[in-house]
């Protein structure tokens, strides 16, 4: 276990998500619903100074210390799949798509990430897993899901318009970026490297997540 946080409170549920998986749309969206902060910062005003959860992302690598990371009451973990997570972290620390020595530091992390979230998490009392591809196709019904898990109560109408305004694009609109690559995503740029990272590596990344990735 790391260094802990003076004042840990286990009870807070804690949303854990390697980066790169969608954990600032999770944020924006619940943090707009319940009207609460998620700490340790907000993507979204709030009028209220209490907050609904702590955002970890329990990584190592260019990474400092995040204070408890095992023994939660409430965890939602967020994954994605690897291939996409590891291409959207080479590209947000502006790495060539034919970086291999980083790749394969990224993959090792992530695989790590992976089996102990999802098969090694005997010390959390209660967890949920949530996909982000899950979230795309089906937004309201994941964030009914996560809001029931939370305790509060579900309003599939609220969810749906506040989906609808904290998507990329319509973030986009609004200026509000979260990522170096956003721009990226309407111009093709993004595309046509992500295609050539694929064709060079996804086969052999799906084949070593295999254990861990389904």
């Amino acid at each position: 276990m790391r260094d802990c946080h003076k004042n840990y409170d286990p009870t807070i549920p804690q949303l854990v998500s390697y980066p790169r998986t969608g954990s600032h749309w999770i944020r924006l969206v619940l943090e707009q619903y319940l009207d609460k902060y998620c700490l340790p910062t907000t993507f979204f005003d709030c009028d209220k100074p209490d907050y609904w959860g702590y955002h970890l992302h329990d990584r190592i690598v260019g990474e400092g210390v995040e204070g408890i990371t095992s023994d939660f009451d409430k965890v939602i973990y967020l994954y994605r799949n690897p291939v996409d997570t590891i291409f959207s972290q080479l590209m947000y620390d502006e790495k060539e798509y034919n970086d291999v020595p980083y790749i394969e530091e990224i993959m090792d992390e992530y695989y790590d990430h992976l089996e102990r979230w999802l098969l090694d998490n005997d010390d959390i009392k209660d967890i949920i897993f949530v996909k982000y591809e899950e979230i795309k196709s089906d937004p309201v019904g994941v964030f009914s899901k996560i809001l029931t898990f939370l305790g509060y109560k579900v309003n599939k109408k609220r969810i749906a318009e506040i989906c609808k305004k904290t998507t990329i694009k319509s973030r986009e609109k609004t200026g509000f970026s979260d990522s170096i690559i956003n721009k990226d995503h309407f111009n093709g740029k993004y595309a046509i490297k992500k295609k050539q990272f694929e064709k060079r590596y996804k086969k052999y990344i799906l084949s070593e997540f295999l254990p861990v990735w389904k």
